[in-house]
């Protein structure tokens, strides 16, 4: 599982549940509850999670705009990532950007 996480935090943008399925010799089913059972968290989770961070990173440390930065993230849906975004910082992408402007 650590070879997992470590995966997912340098190949958030395109990694897949399928593909380290098949690179590990699992079924996805089984890697998926495996997965579960050892970090606590769904692979989905996890990769949403690190996408969020890749991104907040990015929106308070550039003036990209936030649809380019979603899709350096890999997340093409903006609902999603609004949504998202605001579950896991409490804060919108904008208040975010413009409370670090002031500093």
């Amino acid at each position: 599982m650590t070879e997992i996480l470590k995966k997912i935090s340098t190949d958030y943008k395109t990694i897949a549940l399928r593909q380290l399925a098949k690179q590990y010799n699992y079924s996805e089913n089984y890697l998926s509850n495996l997965f579960k059972s050892e970090v606590g968290k769904t692979f989905s989770e996890v990769l949403t999670q690190e996408r969020l961070i890749q991104a907040h990173n990015l929106i308070t440390s550039t003036i990209m705009p936030v649809t380019i930065i979603m899709e350096q993230v890999g997340i093409s849906n903006k609902t999603f990532f609004y949504e998202k975004y605001k579950h896991f910082y409490h804060s919108t992408p904008g208040n975010d950007r413009k409370s670090n402007e002031d500093y």
